[in-house]
């Protein structure tokens, strides 16, 4: 997956796919039910995905995550 393709990306070449991951797209590549789920990034992302992992069922034990972004979110919290 990736999101932002410049004009010099081939898609099938550089990248597979446009966008980001998703629950679907986890669905459809992955086997839920006995995977262990490592993600990271900004936290919109961490927190859609994590709440779809957990509404499909995998348990919290299994989904694992580290936050990276702004230093000014971390200083506000």
């Amino acid at each position: 997956m990736y999101s932002a393709p410049t004009p010099n990306d081939i898609a099938g070449t550089t990248y597979d796919t446009e966008g980001r991951i998703t629950i679907n797209w986890l669905k459809n590549h992955t086997r839920l039910a006995e995977a262990d789920i490592y993600l990271c990034g900004p936290r919109p992302f961490l927190k859609g995905l994590v709440s779809d992992l957990s509404k499909e069922g995998v348990p919290d034990t299994r989904i694992h995550y580290e936050y990276f972004g702004p230093a000014d979110e971390v200083l506000a919290a």
